[in-house]
């Protein structure tokens, strides 16, 4: 094996799972080079003192600081999320109620609605009332969390 290849096995060695045949080839590698036979003499005395060093740990107040921060960060979120989900009982209520005079409408003019006559102007008023309450059944959930989107980033002191 080259040094490269003999390099890459020292310095995987802890990490790794090596077979016997591996093995005995850095064996033999380092008693004839005394290149890789530094390195990983090396390695093993910068493991060892490695593990010597005591790991830092943060102070309690730093902690506390921390999570405090966590907390109200996590808590925006939260209501800022809630606020943005939440449409009001009235604009269901509105929505309903428009999705059942659509259904009415539809309903209606099915019966009378053929082909082959000419649109009166009662049927093109009604059509016309039912793409409209369409429309508004489609976007009106996404217009009332735009805009409130919008008015939420605008506030002092809220997440932009």
């Amino acid at each position: 094996m080259k040094c490269k290849d003999i390099e890459r096995l020292i310095i995987d060695l802890p990490e790794s799972e090596l077979v016997p045949e591996e093995m005995s080839a850095i064996k033999e590698h380092i008693e004839l080079c005394p290149r890789c036979a530094q390195l990983q003499d090396d390695l093993r005395k910068i493991r060892i003192y490695l593990k010597e060093i005591p790991q830092p740990s943060p102070s309690e107040e730093l902690m506390r600081r921390t999570q405090l921060i966590c907390q109200a960060k996590m808590r925006s979120l939260r209501s800022a999320q809630n606020h943005l989900r939440s449409i009001p009982k009235y604009i269901w209520a509105a929505l309903f109620s428009l999705i059942v005079l659509t259904v009415v409408l539809v309903l209606w003019l099915l019966k009378d609605f053929n082909l082959s006559l000419p649109l009166s102007l009662q049927t093109i008023v009604m059509l016309t009332l039912m793409i409209q309450n369409a429309g508004i059944l489609f976007f009106a959930p996404l217009l009332i969390r735009k805009f409130r989107s919008n008015n939420q980033s605008l506030r002092p002191g809220s997440m932009g």
